[in-house]
């Protein structure tokens, strides 16, 4: 397939968030932003692809005129793994030619680890390890969560200055 022509499904796993609060139960902000997936998504659309965001494991019909070519899996959490395997499971049943690349927290801090390399594997997953350097130039692209949002997200910073190895 062609650069030109990608259709990039950015997938934020089922993650079981809490809510903010009681009072907020049924909010459209309860939920923490997939900011890394934004900028991927910003990223592509600056090339000219097509890019839509779901969370979750969505119904193949809710993808009628949109077949991903490629499928980019966000991690965060290390105890939140089986989420994580379970929507790239999900993703390469409904799309078996697409590729897929698991990124974020849990692939960076793992991807190294025998188990790991297994389930990459066995799902024909490619890792994406750090951060995105030329997604990382780009906003967040807020109109993929389709107004699903009445907040913005700002980075004062970007991570600890420290560099140790055992650390994320």
């Amino acid at each position: 397939m062609s650069l030109n022509s990608l259709r990039v499904l950015l997938v934020e796993p089922d993650f079981p968030y809490p809510r903010k609060s009681k009072n907020q139960a049924n909010s459209i902000h309860k939920n923490f932003v997939p900011v890394g997936l934004l900028k991927l998504g910003a990223y592509y659309k600056y090339q000219g692809h097509k890019v839509r965001l779901v969370r979750g494991n969505q119904p193949k019909r809710k993808f009628r005129y949109f077949k991903p070519s490629l499928i980019l899996v966000t991690s965060i959490f290390t105890y939140w793994s089986e989420y994580v395997w379970d929507a790239i499971a999900y993703y390469r049943d409904l799309y078996p030619e697409a590729r897929i690349w698991l990124g974020g927290i849990y692939a960076t801090l793992h991807s190294h680890r025998r188990y790991f390399k297994h389930k990459l594997k066995l799902y024909r997953v490619r890792c994406h390890v750090g951060l995105h350097k030329q997604a990382e130039k780009h906003y967040p692209d807020y109109s993929l969560l389709n107004g699903d949002i009445n907040h913005h997200v700002t980075h004062a910073m970007r991570g600890c200055v420290r560099k140790c190895k055992f650390c994320g």
